[in-house]
């Protein structure tokens, strides 16, 4: 009998994984739960929801499990809701890469955002910086830090990498300017021969075009896909201006790749700087390129870097850390989960 019903309408983006992510990490820790997406329209008409979920439709489920945007109007008579914070369209940094129909669209999910917020059981962020904007903006005191999981079983690092030249780096994730996929061509331009990108396809339209003719499109990957690509770069490249968490981050980490990323948001909390990789200050290119070119003249320290991240991975964001942070949650809600083993 499932235990947590995890619900949300289709976000075509990170959210969409973590869900994926969250219910195989309580599955393999043996605490029943069960998945439930419902169709992308109701992520900008979630009111909707309680004419479109009819009857029970938790089911079996003692506790809801939702995101920011739907979690208010997906509660039920008598199970807690849990809602977990990616991102705020509040936070003021994210308005310079909005463009003027979604800061229309974004005066509703604040109001989304602070009702759910506001009357869940229990709030769960997925970084600090995350939790230090729901504190500010909504005064919600109480939200926990919950880091996402990811499988360090399937995201591991290859048996071998492919020699360099071409120096490969890795860029995951949807192109847009938020995610600083505007200063890729400048890069690459900077770095000059000897540089190859590999990117690639977003789940969204209007992505930032990459010309160089050192950049290599990669398509939309499926997962199998995109541990292949992990396997064939040296280095993730991670630009962006604004993030929640940084699932792409985590995943190359696991398999064992450095990572140059922007000092900025949760990146500081995935990223050790000199340990892990590099964080240069946003929208600086010459910095960019000069930790790009560290790590190609060093192969030594791009493993070191790699192994270290690996091991922070497996002890940070790993599944069953995950797993046991929103365990603790729940119960501390009252729901428990009998027959369920810590620490698998």
């Amino acid at each position: 009998m499932s235990v947590v019903l995890y619900i949300s309408p289709r976000a075509r983006g990170g959210v969409d994984v973590w869900m994926e992510n969250i219910q195989q990490a309580m599955e393999r820790a043996h605490l029943p739960c069960r998945l439930r997406f419902l169709p992308h329209f109701y992520n900008f008409a979630p009111f909707l929801l309680p004419l479109a979920l009819r009857g029970d439709w938790p089911g079996p489920a003692r506790l809801v499990h939702s995101g920011s945007r739907a979690g208010y109007f997906l509660r039920a008579p008598g199970r807690p809701l849990v809602v977990t914070v990616h991102h705020l369209v509040a936070d003021p940094s994210y308005r310079p890469y909005t463009r003027p129909a979604q800061r229309l669209f974004h005066r509703l999910e604040r109001l989304y955002d602070g009702l759910s917020i506001a009357h869940a059981g229990a709030v769960a962020c997925v970084s600090r910086y995350t939790r230090e904007q729901v504190v500010r903006l909504y005064g919600r005191t109480d939200a926990r830090v919950v880091y996402n999981g990811i499988d360090t079983d399937f995201f591991r690092p290859p048996p071998k990498r492919p020699a360099a030249p071409p120096f490969r780096l890795l860029f995951i994730g949807n192109r847009t300017r938020r995610k600083g996929a505007d200063l890729l061509d400048p890069l690459l331009e900077q770095l000059g021969p000897g540089y190859e990108l590999a990117y690639s396809g977003g789940q969204r339209g209007n992505e930032v075009p990459i010309r160089s003719p050192r950049a290599v499109a990669l398509g939309r990957l499926d997962r199998p896909g995109l541990l292949q690509a992990y396997h064939t770069g040296h280095a993730l490249l991670f630009p962006s201006r604004l993030e929640g968490f940084g699932l792409a981050v985590a995943e190359a980490m696991a398999c064992g790749l450095p990572v140059v990323a922007a000092r900025t948001s949760s990146l500081p909390e995935l990223v050790v700087e000199g340990e892990g990789g590099f964080l240069c200050p946003p929208d600086d290119v010459p910095a960019l390129a000069e930790a790009v070119r560290r790590l190609a003249g060093d192969p030594a320290l791009c493993r070191r870097m790699g192994e270290f991240n690996r091991a922070r991975a497996e002890a940070l964001f790993s599944y069953p850390q995950m797993a046991e942070g929103y365990r603790a949650l729940y119960e501390a809600l009252g729901v428990s989960f009998p027959g369920g083993n810590r620490g698998t």
